[in-house]
């Protein structure tokens, strides 16, 4: 008989159950019976197309919806929809159970968790309610694998998940379960994925020693963990330098507090691990960022906002040669953007929004070709925006509330220089101030020259007219009026040069909005016009 699928119209909800069996003593009509009894609970069959096919008068293998191993005639994949039936425990060859991403109802029922080969469960993006039976692990030895994510089910996580000694992906997010994390995690020492985010979870039993419990010595072999969106609090333990194969760890959206554990300078741990995320945003966290941080050589992603955090921005971070990610908004960070950080040319996201930087944005940033997102809103930075790479490309509000900064009026700043030719004649005021200053100096020194030349000269000739002049001879003199006016004209043409100093020291502060200094200058002029 052709195989037929059943189409929208035929089946509203439509669930994979994949099944790998072992060769037993059970033979293909226990999988029948166990498929019959699945049929009564079948919940929308419009054209009665299971009714009619799935009957005991032909071969469960020819069944619409039911494929069979062509070595043993066993069942290995079907297509059903409705609740699941307590005797699909039957199945008691049973190594594979998938019927993730599916509409199911009803709860979860126990006699699955009393299949022995049972290796593999997914039972993720269902609609599934009630509570985890308590024996889920109770008989299991077995069972590598549990996705349960994305259920409507409620209660504490099984206290005696412990037993499930052989697991190692363990997936509960997205649930209803509130409580403690049970004492027994800890034991699991074979589990390299532990999912338990978004959940009500709380170590309100454990005295804040939650991450101990399931982190470092016991948990050798874990390569990711995920406690986010939940409501852990303490202080992350140092215990995580034990767990060499962590590549994520993510316990955004928490309430822990304390500094960043000093893992990131244990060398045993960064010369094992090859951390890829690291995500503690949204907590409590306090203290100084590590200089160490930039050991993470691997890392993809860090995620530091929403802490308070303060001090500056480690330069190593510019060691971070793979980072895309890098989030520091939302703290007390002080100090500069160091120019090392235009070195993370794979970056694509940088956001330093909400913290107290200050100095210029650094122009080896325009260099950061990937990168689409910069924001640094809100902070104390000032001098002029770059405006080559990707800053063509950013919108006016990464730039929000920084008084300092100017530059191109698309970001909705002030432009760089807004007197006359902008930095051109800045540039052109210097110069002037330089030469006046220069010539100002100059005139001092020929003054002073002439003054001395002039004393030496009287000196020299009174001697010499005591011995070559005849009596009555008349000396040249040279009178103190005519002394006196000579060096008022040079301090006259002295004044005029301060003047004109002044005057271009007046226009270059104005052109920097240092008003503040002009009364400063004015007083100088006049009371140099006083003295004259």
């Amino acid at each position: 008989m052709e195989k037929s699928k059943y189409s929208a119209a035929t089946i509203l909800f439509i669930v994979t159950l994949m099944v790998c069996l072992v060769m037993s003593e059970t033979n293909v009509t226990t999988d029948q019976a166990s498929l019959l009894t699945l049929k009564a609970h079948i919940s929308l069959d419009p054209s009665g197309i299971m009714l009619k096919n799935w009957s005991s008068s032909a071969s469960v293998c020819d069944w619409i919806g039911v494929t069979c191993s062509s070595r043993n005639q066993r069942l290995i994949a079907l297509d059903i929809s409705g609740e699941i039936p307590q005797k699909l425990g039957n199945l008691e060859n049973l190594v594979e159970l998938g019927m993730g991403d599916n509409f199911l109802t009803g709860s979860i029922p126990i006699s699955i968790f009393n299949i022995s080969s049972l290796q593999y469960i997914n039972i993720a993006q269902c609609n599934l309610s009630g509570t985890l039976p308590a024996n889920i692990c109770s008989s299991r030895t077995q069972l590598e694998e549990v996705c349960l994510h994305l259920n409507e089910l409620i209660g504490p996580v099984p206290t005696r998940i412990n037993e499930c000694s052989a697991l190692q992906i363990l997936s509960l997010s997205y649930i209803n379960f509130s409580g403690s994390i049970p004492l027994g995690l800890g034991n699991l020492s074979m589990l390299r994925k532990l999912y338990i985010g978004y959940n009500k979870l709380t170590e309100n039993q454990l005295s804040g020693n939650m991450d101990r419990l399931i982190l470092g010595y016991q948990l050798p072999n874990l390569e990711e963990i995920y406690l986010n969106h939940n409501n852990f609090y303490g202080g992350i333990p140092n215990s995580i330098v034990n767990s060499f194969e962590l590549t994520i760890l993510n316990h955004s959206f928490n309430n822990f507090t304390g500094p960043i554990p000093n893992f990131l300078g244990d060398l045993r741990f960064l010369e094992a691990n090859d951390l890829l995320e690291l995500n503690l945003s949204s907590n409590f966290l306090s203290g100084h960022l590590p200089r160490e941080i930039g050991k993470l050589k691997v890392a993809t992603l860090i995620d530091l906002s929403v802490n308070k955090f303060s001090g500056s921005i480690p330069t190593t971070i510019g060691d971070l040669q793979g980072l895309f990610n890098l989030s520091l908004a939302h703290n007390t960070l002080q100090g500069f953007i160091f120019e090392s950080i235009g070195k993370l040319l794979n970056l694509e996201r940088l956001v330093l929004n909400h913290n107290n930087l200050s100095s210029k944005i650094p122009n080896s940033l325009e260099t950061l070709n990937y990168l689409p997102y910069f924001d640094v809103s809100f902070n104390d930075l000032s001098g002029e925006v770059p405006s080559s790479g990707p800053f063509k490309n950013f919108p006016s509000r990464f730039f929000l509330s920084n008084k300092g900064l100017c530059g191109d009026p698309v970001y909705g700043l002030p432009p760089f220089h807004t007197i006359g030719n902008g930095r051109h004649k800045g540039r052109k005021v210097m110069l002037g101030v330089v030469f006046a200053l220069s010539g100002t100096i100059a005139l001092i020194i020929v003054a002073i020259a002439l003054a001395c030349a002039v004393i030496s000269y009287r000196r020299k000739n009174l001697g010499k007219s005591i011995i070559e002049f005849a009596p009555g001879t008349t000396l040249p003199r040279v009178s103190y009026y005519e002394l006196m006016q000579l060096l008022k004209g040079i301090v006259k043409a002295i004044y005029l040069d301060l003047g004109v100093l002044a005057r271009s020291i007046e226009e270059l502060l104005i052109m920097e909005g240092m008003w503040q200094l002009r009364c400063s200058i004015c007083n100088t002029k006049l009371h140099s016009r006083v003295l004259m």
